[in-house]
Order: C-alpha cells, then sequence, then structure tokens
C-alpha cells in the first residue's frame, strides 16, 4: 500500500457547459434531492454530467478503437511537465493529438491489430524527454526521476 499517489491534474481545470435537456429529467432530479440527502447521497448536475461524458468517451473509445482520453491525458501532462521543467523550446503539444492517433491507426494496419494509443504516447514522451535531457539542468531532480537516474 502507498501513501503518495500521483495527483490527476487534469481533472481540476473546469469549463462552464450548457445544454439543452427535457424539463421532466431535471425535475425529478430536484425533486429526488432531500430524498437523495437523506440517505448521505450526493446527485449534483455536475457529477451526473461528468460521469455521463466519462461514459461517452468510452463509448467512443469501444466504438472507433481511439482512446481520445488518452491522447488529451497525455497532452495535458506533457504541458504540466513542461511548466515544471521550463526547457529553453516551448512545444505546442496540442497538435500532437492528431499525430498520435494517425500513427496508432497506421501501426493498428500494419500488424492487423487494434488501436493502440498507449504505446504510440509512451514513445513520443519518451523522445521528448531525451530532447529536453539537453535543454534542463542535469541537476534538476524531476528530470533525474525521468531518466531514472539515482
Amino acid at each position: 500500500m502507498t501513501y503518495i499517489t500521483k495527483i490527476d491534474s487534469y481533472t481540476k481545470d473546469k469549463k462552464m457547459i450548457s445544454a439543452r435537456v427535457p424539463e421532466i429529467y431535471l425535475d425529478a432530479l430536484y425533486a429526488s434531492e432531500t430524498d437523495v440527502a437523506e440517505y448521505g447521497l450526493d446527485s449534483t448536475i455536475s457529477k451526473i454530467v461528468t460521469i455521463a461524458l466519462k461514459n461517452a468517451i468510452e463509448e467512443i473509445k469501444e466504438k472507433l478503437g481511439v482512446d481520445y482520453l488518452a491522447i488529451e491525458k497525455f497532452k495535458h501532462d506533457m504541458y504540466d511537465l513542461q511548466d515544471r521543467l521550463n526547457p529553453q523550446n516551448k512545444r505546442d503539444f496540442n497538435t500532437l493529438g492528431e499525430e498520435i492517433k494517425n500513427e496508432a491507426i497506421k501501426q493498428s494496419q500494419e500488424n492487423g491489430a487494434e488501436i493502440e494509443v498507449i504505446p504510440v504516447i509512451e514513445k513520443m514522451k519518451a523522445e521528448i524527454i531525451h530532447d529536453w535531457k539537453n535543454e534542463v539542468p542535469k541537476a534538476s531532480p524531476l528530470m533525474k526521476f525521468l531518466l531514472g537516474e539515482p
């Protein structure tokens, strides 16, 4: 068991959305608030929408074979890492999403296997960190950790 866990910083940033939904569903949700609270439960619209979005993304992954959430997590993690390492040459990771997807599709067609974005992401991350190796002070504890050095 570990007491130190990774913080998923990509879930901290929020966006306001607006959607038209049938009124009856919201009325039923609001009517249930008292009973739900009595049981110590929580049914906020924000949590419901978040769960629905996660489920929709998972369904898209199942139908199209592309893990768009993994790609977005990668981009977010790389921006976060770039901010902490502060290399001389800043990168725009938003352009990598399409490149990752296309490479994963190409590899799946060549191998006759399912589309796997994770190996493509891991390879790309290793290449980027290797490039940063010469730009970030070698004494940086974070860079040593990323490179697996003591």
